[in-house]
């Protein structure tokens, strides 16, 4: 045998030992460009793809690639069918049934997608809705908490595919879907879906492997490193090649003819300089580009996070408020309804201090319900109440009296003497909510008095010209630098410590813009502040109605009233019987139903949240019980109410409500 032959037999045995001895592991994969897509024969693509080949030819393995769908994937995963599974969010449920590696491979997050027709601002508009949700996905566990734990009344449409979530709602079978971001810029279009404002749950996605299985995610996290360390790996060119249209620009092709042809008229040795200068000019302007994208990125991903965080903060606060709003609501509706009755019961004279302190408290009671409500529907951007017209001047005086403690507060426990003064012109009237437009000026006027570290004065004054109404609210205090200024109508951003919440100026904003207007701010440190509103005014001057004008309202009724609270009961009992009304109250809903006969009650009203029975439930059952029973359902909250969708319902209020408020939704209801 010649040595030749030997060499041939030697690297045959060589290829064969290394061929035996690479791994051999199982991926699964399915459907969800352009993160991984399957081709109808099976063969898998997309950027965890590559990335999955690219480690694959560093560590040597021999891969198998196993289809299914999202579900089939993470049954095999948990079997051990499969040594590998990519685009998998990491969550601490799933925690106990994978391994995850360490290093996160992309971030995503999951949007609200329906029909253009279809207005969807916030998650209180998905209420009563058929929601299309990928199967044992992340944000079906996450629709599955907000259905059990935040009281909300959707209707899940699970589905295989985010294709198939896509297709329910365009066949109507669903209204909207829930899908992350990639597959939704790429398939949103085809099946004529927008992206709505509604954002949930940022997520990192990870490869993951059957439980106890370190082994292989172990090399996967080195080699991830690796490669994110590296501008020139597969990593980044398959985030590019995948999630970046725009093409790398290349160099443009006369160059290399231009140099070609120059190399041939001058000497060998300078043309060999001038080639290998060239080559470093250009892989320096390839590695600028480079460094410039990835600046770019950088920058749109601390844009993006920013944004994220912003919003996800909005919902966490519109979720706790909507959580303790009812109870809230409870509260308030025990005190002015009893501040109603003393008002009707003690017959006091119009002018007297009692009154006038009985009538504030009122008030008082009425702002901190629609302040509730205001807080939890913040986020959705909701248009303003256009009610009666709102005198400005009339405004102004009622916030400054509000205000009395706080400046008394600040002159005797922290020697501070402050004093507002004001500068009013007469007859100018907005149309508008009367409450956001206190909360506005209230907002503007603490900070304001916060604002000022010792001595100082607030001034406030009013003007009018060309339709246009200026509220302009200034002080003497420590002013604000230029990046303060730019920031602080941002929500959360304060500049007051634990004191503050970073929501006065950022709701401030929000009443302005939604009542047709604008603000603006100048400030200097050491120079004071000044805060200008600008609102259109009135067109036409309405006239207001007297709170206490009692309307025609039927006579003695049989009213059926059911609330789980016994205060509100209560004060509900004793507001209906001022007019005359019979009323059966119970605090239980199956003991309401359990002695519910036909016929017996003019009318019904219930309770929206009780516990055992909620009040939508409750008035479904009494309809079947008596079909001509007008019900109406009081909430606290109604603006994620449509009652096109809640036929057992007449009437929805919000609490707390006052006895003129009352006896309108007598009137309408009888």
């Amino acid at each position: 045998m010649t040595l030749n032959s030997c060499r041939c037999f030697a690297g045959i045995f060589v290829l064969l030992a290394s061929s035996a001895l690479a791994r051999h592991v199982r991926v699964g994969v399915y459907h969800n460009p352009p993160k991984i897509a399957v081709d109808d024969d099976g063969s898998p693509d997309g950027f965890f793809a590559d990335i999955t080949e690219e480690i694959a030819v560093r560590e040597g393995w021999d891969i198998e690639y196993v289809p299914g769908t999202w579900s089939q994937c993470l049954s095999r995963l948990e079997s051990g069918e499969i040594d590998l599974m990519v685009d998998v969010a990491y969550s601490p449920g799933r925690a106990e049934r994978f391994c995850f590696c360490q290093m996160p491979v992309l971030s995503d997050w999951f949007i609200i997608y329906a029909a253009p027709e279809l207005e969807v601002r916030s998650t209180s508009d998905m209420e009563g809705r058929r929601v299309a949700v990928l199967r044992e996905s992340i944000q079906h566990d996450l629709l599955q908490t907000m259905l059990r734990e935040e009281g909300m009344s959707f209707r899940l449409v699970p589905c295989s595919t985010f294709r198939q979530a896509f297709a329910a709602v365009q066949s109507g079978e669903a209204e909207v879907a829930l899908a992350n971001r990639y597959f939704g810029i790429e398939h949103a279009d085809t099946f004529g879906l927008v992206e709505t404002p509604v954002v949930f749950h940022p997520t990192r996605l990870h490869f993951a492997a059957p439980p106890g299985e370190r082994e292989l995610l172990d090399a996967v996290d080195s080699q991830l490193v690796a490669m994110m360390a590296d501008g020139d790996s597969e990593y980044f060119s398959a985030l590019e090649r995948w999630f970046d249209s725009r093409e790398a620009e290349g160099v443009p092709e006369y160059i290399p003819w231009t140099l070609g042809a120059a190399a041939v008229l001058v000497a060998v040795s300078l043309a060999l300089y001038l080639l290998t200068r060239w080559q470093v000019q250009l892989r320096t302007r390839e590695l600028d580009e480079q460094n410039s994208r990835l600046t770019r990125a950088l920058a749109e991903l601390g844009e993006a996070r920013s944004m994220l965080a912003r919003q996800e903060g909005l919902r966490l606060l519109g979720t706790m408020v909507s959580g303790i709003a009812h109870d809230l609501n409870n509260i308030l509706s025990v005190i002015t309804g009893n501040v109603d009755l003393a008002l009707e019961e003690a017959d006091l004279p119009p002018g007297s201090m009692l009154r006038k302190r009985l009538s504030s408290m009122r008030q008082a009671g009425r702002d901190g319900a629609e302040l509730v409500a205001r807080m939890r529907a913040f986020h959705s951007r909701e248009s303003a109440d256009c009610g009666a017209p709102v005198d400005t001047a009339e405004l102004v005086r009622f916030v400054v009296r509000l205000l009395e403690p706080r400046l008394a507060s600040a002159r005797m426990e922290e020697g501070r003497e402050i004093s507002v003064e004001t500068d009013l012109v007469d007859g100018a009237h907005l149309r508008g909510s009367p409450s956001e437009l206190r909360e506005m000026l209230l907002n503007l006027l603490v900070n304001a008095i916060d604002a000022i570290e010792g001595d100082g004065t607030v001034r406030v004054t009013t003007g009018k010209r060309d339709g246009w109404m200026s509220l302009r609210v200034s002080d003497d205090g420590r002013g604000m630098t230029p990046e303060v200024r730019s920031e602080c109508t941002q929500p959360f951003f304060t500049t007051k410590g634990r004191k503050g919440t970073g929501m006065g100026l950022a709701m401030v904003r929000s009443i302005v813009e939604e009542h047709g207007g604008s603000l603006s701010i100048e400030s200097e440190p050491g120079r004071g502040t000044s805060v200008e509103v600008r609102m259109p005014l009135a067109t036409r001057e309405g006239e207001v109605g007297s709170e206490g004008e009692l309307l025609d309202i039927p006579a003695s009724a049989r009213l059926l009233a059911v609330d789980d609270d016994p205060g509100c009961l209560e004060v509900l009992r004793s507001l209906l019987e001022l007019d005359g009304h019979r009323v059966t109250t119970f605090s239980s809903p199956d003991k309401a139903l359990a002695s519910f006969e036909a016929g017996a009650y003019d009318a019904a009203i219930l309770d929206r949240l009780m516990p055992g029975m909620a009040g939508l439930e409750l008035a479904r059952r009494l309809r079947e019980l008596d079909p001509d029973l007008p019900i109406a359902l009081l909430a606290g909250y109604v603006s994620d109410f449509d009652l096109s969708r809640r036929d057992p319902v007449d009437a929805v209020r919000q609490k707390p409500l006052d006895l003129a408020e009352l006896r309108g939704l007598l009137t309408e209801l009888l």
